[in-house]
């Protein structure tokens, strides 16, 4: 296991001043490690980092010897990350007593160090249409076997499993339960969408949907702040979502907590039950698109909202419940100091 002491310090890599799920993860894994009495520390790197572009769930990895350059010096906190109590720090020191934690976009970082402690944060991974995984483009895993693992997805899990790692925990992060202050049944026929996520996807949903009068009202959740974001999903009855799912997505999560009837397809962490817990009938298979089967389950979404959102329930629940289960996580890995 992972062996930590008073003096032991833990750095965590985060590209620098983005707002999106996998960056908040990192804030609140800080935040909560320092709450245990560790000296936890955020090392941004530059969003133009080259590993940055890419990653498991979005395509190839630049494994650049260069990544040092990119550390950020300065605090790059986003500001609606402020609620986390974090540090930051613009070193790494390379002792024995110490852990790195990188995430999976990052881990060409680990072949320059030889004493630190080492681990790698998969809140995203891929596997390809035929059920294979190129793990070799961004880990290798059978000559670092000393490196230990965590997963925010019974996806991830899978992964570890079929890699053969020696060392891998889960580590699931929550979502903030303040959207579910939106829950309630005064909504609109609305059908939300990320447009970064499974776009070709959605286009065939949106030619093949009503139009003109009675016709679907699609809006994208794009160049919205937080609370924008929230009030669009307390108003809608629909989110879907057709991307590959690299790890359990925040959106999806969000959405199901506001009170949204969720479809997804099939791909990645969405194939599994654990992670997206909602019934089948609301899973369509990417591949072949059933366009009108879609549009059917919609126009259903929005005429019996009352009786088909009790099919979210149970995933709504499990998601209240992250928060207190992240807390056992980190403590079964970690522990505490204090």
């Amino acid at each position: 296991m992972i062996k930590l002491n008073k003096e032991s310090k833990i750095y965590i890599l985060c590209p620098a001043a983005i707002e999106t799920g996998g960056p908040e993860s990192v804030h609140l894994l800080c935040e909560k490690l320092l709450e245990r009495g560790f000296d936890c520390n955020i090392v941004y790197l530059a969003h133009s980092y080259p590993g940055g572009a890419g990653h498991p769930g979005h395509g190839p990895i630049d494994r650049s010897d260069q990544w040092q350059n990119y550390i950020v010096t300065d605090n790059c906190k986003p500001k609606s990350y402020e609620v986390y109590k974090t540090k930051c720090i613009d070193r790494i020191e390379d002792d024995s007593n110490n852990l790195l934690i990188t995430l999976e976009i990052f881990t060409n970082a680990l072949e320059k160090y030889n004493n630190i402690q080492k681990s790698v944060w998969w809140l995203a991974s891929r596997i390809n249409d035929d059920n294979t995984y190129e793990q070799s483009k961004w880990f290798d895993f059978q000559n670092n076997p000393n490196v230990y693992h965590f997963y925010n997805s019974n996806f991830a899990e899978f992964m570890m499993f079929f890699t053969g790692a020696q060392y891998f925990y889960r580590l699931q992060t929550y979502v903030n339960t303040d959207f579910n202050e939106n829950y309630n049944n005064d909504k609109s026929d609305i059908i939300l969408y990320n447009p970064k996520k499974g776009i070709e996807h959605i286009q065939k949903i949106m030619q093949a949907a009503p139009k003109g009068k009675g016709g679907f009202s699609f809006v994208p959740i794009a160049n919205m702040d937080r609370e924008e974001v929230k009030i669009v999903l307390g108003d809608a009855k629909v989110y879907i979502d057709f991307g590959h799912h690299p790890g359990r997505e925040r959106l999806p999560r969000e959405a199901t907590l506001s009170g949204c009837c969720i479809i997804t397809g099939f791909r990645g962490s969405a194939r599994f039950h654990q992670d997206v817990t909602i019934p089948n009938e609301y899973k369509f298979d990417c591949n072949n698109l059933d366009t009108s089967s879609i549009v059917n389950l919609i126009r259903d979404c929005f005429d019996n909202y009352e009786k088909r959102i009790k099919d979210f329930e149970t995933h709504r629940r499990i998601l209240l419940n992250n928060k207190a289960q992240f807390d056992i996580d980190v403590d079964n890995i970690f522990g505490r100091i204090k």
